[in-house]
């Protein structure tokens, strides 16, 4: 049901997430902070597919108490079903990042993990998807982050992105750099983030 990207740069300490969907609000829906006063240590915590607020705030909570995203994944291995219908995924400013996809996410589903860049789908076009949002983050190393993630937005759309179509989008910032812009429940969700902030 989403299209995620999340990157970070150890140079500047910013760490940046975009996220496009067939629902109405994939960023409100989706993504927490685990906590506002962590500004020196940010982490996303997603959960997409089948949303689930609480389930989102049970994350938080865990990650705010412990810090460690296998704290987290024990969890989720614990609480029966949380997983099938989800994807879920964290991304802490430091440490390994991971991504847990259900067995019964729908449609084509998958996720690329690298050190600093990771990007997760679920009822996506096909397996082209995130390679093209891959292609286009990487295209232009020299760009600031926010443009390289819509960059990547847009290649995944083009690439056909939620079967569903499109009607939510949003870019975060966190860590050195703060910025969010979103774009709910409209037919053109990347070009509401252009007016915005582009």
């Amino acid at each position: 049901m989403t299209l995620t990207i999340v990157a970070r740069n150890p140079f500047t300490g910013t760490i940046g997430l975009a996220m496009a969907s067939g629902s109405d609000d994939c960023i409100g829906g989706s993504v927490v902070m685990p906590a506002a006063d962590h500004a020196s240590h940010p982490a996303f915590l997603v959960v997409q597919g089948k949303g689930d607020k609480t389930l989102r705030e049970e994350m938080a909570q865990r990650w705010h108490e412990h810090t460690d995203t296998q704290n987290i994944w024990a969890h989720l291995a614990a609480t029966g079903d949380a997983l099938a219908l989800r994807q879920v995924l964290a991304a802490p400013f430091e440490g390994d990042w991971s991504v847990r996809t259900g067995a019964l996410c729908t449609a084509w589903a998958g996720e690329i993990i690298e050190e600093h860049l990771m990007l997760a789908g679920n009822m996506l076009a096909s397996e082209h998807v995130l390679p093209a949002m891959h292609r286009a983050y990487m295209s232009d190393l020299n760009a600031p982050m926010e443009q390289r993630l819509l960059s990547a937005l847009e290649a995944g759309i083009a690439m056909g992105g939620d079967v569903r179509g499109h009607a939510s989008a949003g870019i975060l910032l966190r860590g050195s750099r703060l910025l969010t812009i979103t774009a709910i429940n409209t037919p053109e969700p990347l070009a509401e983030l252009v007016k915005q902030s582009f």
